[in-house]
């Protein structure tokens, strides 16, 4: 005879509501994509992706066509203390990689079980049903009680309660198996559990009749005495102070909550399918192709890395930022260095009276990138100067400056580089005027609109041949507010030369024109294609508009944070591969952001990575992203193969560049906690899998007669070349040693 089952799993393929339940439930994403609504926050659940839902939380699946999704509820309450329960927090998902992936394991061997079927797949069930719990048991017990000085007693009392079911066993057969007296193991269980025996059995009991009513039509005075209870005026009482309501109350509550039908077989054996595959991949591993052939070229145009986003002005009085900028700038072959806040407190000497303002601080700035041979592409505005911890919380912000008067100033400003520079070399320069990253007006009497006419109007009296950009539209998912933001400037009768915008993968509700960026809320979204579908859209409206000008994307990245240790890994540096190789026709530049990790140094900043947005840790030392800039340079001139891992170029017939990438999905954990929350050794966790890929490279048309060929690679990983890998290796320290950082500068 089989023992009790004491769990449920439902497959769900519409959007389904998880009630509040004593039970532990892990809901695992079959399928598709699905996006849970949990604690306020959205998460995606994505493919093989496993969320453990605590006891009373409610949680909402939103299933997108076509998605499926497993509800496994398990009845382990019993033997975790609540001081354990309570460890199961939204926030506490394990992090650290391995026993995840191991969890994933477990769920999906459940799983296919469940739905294939099978004379023996009772007792198979049973056993996949017994070590998932053992591995969570593992888990939650380890954590709650390792540190204890009678960890190995309180392992021992967890497999007697276990061993006896939780809720037969008395305190004197318990002591008898532990071999102490029934004081001392008295003392020991709330040590350990934080509960009182007594109060442990009383709740045991209290959801064992809690399951008896869910799931039977058992009379409640038979189960009231069954379950101890010493009569049923006593139970009632006892279950209405625990959980509000009466039992009979509970029970038709339940009735109300039960699917109308079960899920019919055509979805079990999509679900057996599905999960087979599955398995069958990470026996034989991952293996993707590309063909291409060398007689099948076709003209690739050079990646240009146009844009290097440097910061505000005033950085670029350091004698450090100088030195990283000329080598960013030499190295990857930089055209433009894009600088904001020119006209900050730091950099503008006086002002006001007779127009009269001195513009030397700002003289030395410009005068480096003159000399360095840089073009210049100028934010004009009055941009608010903040950095941010994480997509809720800032490491600092600095309000734009009073007011100035905008016009006086923009125009003295003009003046005084067309006679510096000569009107030759500055027409050369890019103007732009933002309207969405500064938090004050350029001027309080005047409107957007009319503030970019007039400006543009005077730039291009001054300086007719120079360009002028605009208006620094920060893009999101919302096409309708997307769309009302170009037309506004590509359609006001004075479009700009190069339209610009931002874009990041988060969200925000209403609009920028009812309050500034900086009052709304944001909310990261799972969208591996944020660039490519954003930019794509504004320039399909330009297409519709007829509109002329160049289009460029001056701000972008896959986190806002910069202290998300995300953007000093490879993953961020295989992210601007697959971003920059998918989305490079649908703008005519991507600013590179952004040089260096001191645009964000502050007081929490001393360590050698910080998580910052930057090419280049304050240190100097280069990141991975670097090295993705590097190699898009590296492509040769004709196109022979794109997919999704790699891109095959040609320069010439014995000249073949080939660069392939791993672009992992971010797992569901990422988007658990703040993006700062997120330690350097627990990146690993962070991901929906962890496998490696192979790559299998098919070459024809080459001239047998010109071999033999070499092959030289270049490889880039966490454990070669990966700047964060090796400091963790290196214990994650901010006090390296001079020989260490030579190390780390050196290999990565």
């Amino acid at each position: 005879m089989l023992p009790p089952k004491n769990y449920e799993i439902e497959i769900v393929d519409a959007d389904y509501t998880a009630g509040p339940a004593a039970e532990l439930r892990i809901l695992y994403g079959i399928t598709g994509l699905c996006w849970l609504r949990v604690d306020g926050r959205t998460i995606p659940l994505e493919k093989n992706a496993v969320f453990l839902l605590p006891p009373e939380k409610e949680a909402r699946l939103d299933l997108q066509d076509g998605a499926l999704a497993a509800i496994i509820s398990l009845d382990c309450m019993g033997l975790l203390s609540p001081q354990i329960q309570r460890s199961l927090s939204i926030e506490s998902q394990d992090l650290t990689g391995e026993w995840h992936r191991e969890l994933q394991r477990r769920v999906q061997e459940l799983l296919l079980v469940f739905t294939g079927g099978g004379k023996s797949r009772a007792f198979r069930e049973l056993g996949e049903y017994y070590l998932l719990l053992d591995l969570l048991l593992q888990r939650f017990q380890t954590c709650d009680v390792s540190n204890a000085p009678n960890a190995d007693r309180a392992g021992q009392m967890m497999a007697a309660l276990w061993g006896a079911g939780g809720a037969s066993i008395s305190l004197r057969e318990l002591a008898a198996r532990l071999y102490l007296s029934t004081a001392a193991t008295s003392r020991l269980f709330r040590t350990l559990t934080g509960e009182n025996f007594s109060d442990y059995k009383k709740r045991i009991r209290l959801e064992q009749v809690k399951r008896e009513l869910e799931q039977g039509e058992k009379p409640i005075t038979v189960i009231a005495v069954g379950a101890g209870f010493s009569s049923p005026s006593v139970f009632n009482r006892n279950f209405k102070e625990n959980f509000g309501i009466t039992p009979s109350q509970y029970r038709q509550e339940m009735k109300s909550k039960r699917p109308a039908e079960a899920t019919d077989e055509s979805t079990f054996l999509r679900v057996f399918q599905i999960l087979e595959q599955e398995q069958k991949e990470r026996q034989t591993g991952q293996l993707h192709q590309a063909v291409a052939s060398v007689g099948k070229a076709v003209s690739c145009k050079r990646w240009q890395n146009r844009i290097l986003n440097v910061g505000p002005a005033h950085l670029l009085q350091s004698a450090a930022v100088q030195k990283q900028v000329a080598f960013l700038a030499e190295r990857l072959e930089i055209e433009y260095v894009r600088l904001w806040s020119l006209f900050s407190p730091q950099m503008l000497l006086g002002g006001g009276g007779e127009k009269h303002f001195n513009f030397a601080f700002l003289d030395g700035v410009l005068d480096f990138c003159v000399d360095h041979r840089l073009k210049l592409h100028l934010d004009l505005a009055q941009r608010r100067d903040f950095s941010l911890a994480s997509e809720h919380s800032e490491i600092y912000s600095r309000a734009t400056p009073e007011e100035i008067e905008w016009l006086p100033l923009a125009e003295a400003f003009l003046q005084h580089i067309r006679l510096r520079y000569t009107e030759e070399m500055v027409s050369q320069w890019v103007f732009e005027l933002t309207f969405y990253l500064n938090d004050q007006p350029y001027s309080s009497q005047l409107s957007d609109l009319e503030v970019w006419r007039r400006s543009y109007t005077l730039i291009k009296s001054m300086l007719p041949r120079a360009r002028v950009a605009g208006p620094g539209l920060i893009c999101s998912s919302s096409k309708n507010e997307l769309r009302k933001g170009v037309l506004k400037y590509a359609a006001c009768g004075m479009p700009p030369d190069i339209f610009t915008t931002v874009n990041y993968p988060y969200d925000f509700e209403g609009t920028l024109e009812e309050e500034s960026i900086f009052q709304k809320r944001k909310q990261k979204v799972d969208d591996r294609d944020f660039l490519a579908e954003q930019a794509g859209f504004v320039r399909q409206t330009f297409e519709e508009l007829g509109f002329a000008g160049e289009y460029w994307v001056t701000d972008w990245g896959f986190s806002l944070a910069n202290r998300n240790y995300m953007q000093d890994s490879c993953f961020r540096g295989a992210s601007v591969l697959r971003h920059m190789l998918t989305a490079q026709g649908a703008a005519d530049a991507f600013g590179v952001f952004c040089a260096t990790d001191i645009l964000s140094a502050y007081g929490d900043a001393g360590s050698v990575l910080t998580g910052s947005a930057g090419l280049l840790s304050q240190g100097g030392v280069r990141k991975p992203v670097y090295y993705a800039y590097r190699f898009l340079r590296t492509l040769g001139r004709w196109q022979l193969c794109q997919t999704e891992h790699c891109i095959i170029t040609a320069e010439g017939e014995r000249d073949i560049r080939i660069v392939c990438f791993n672009t992992k999905a971010l797992g569901h954990q990422y988007y658990l906690l703040e993006e700062n929350a997120h330690r350097p050794d627990q990146m690993d966790g962070l991901f929906a899998d962890l496998e490696s890929l192979e790559v299998e490279i098919v070459l024809t048309g080459l001239p047998e007669d010109q071999g033999p060929y070499s092959v030289r690679q270049r490889i880039l990983s966490e454990t070669q070349g990966g700047a964060l890998g090796k400091w963790v290796a290196l214990g994650c320290s901010s006090n390296l040693s001079r020989g260490d950082m030579e190390f780390l500068e050196r290999t990565s």
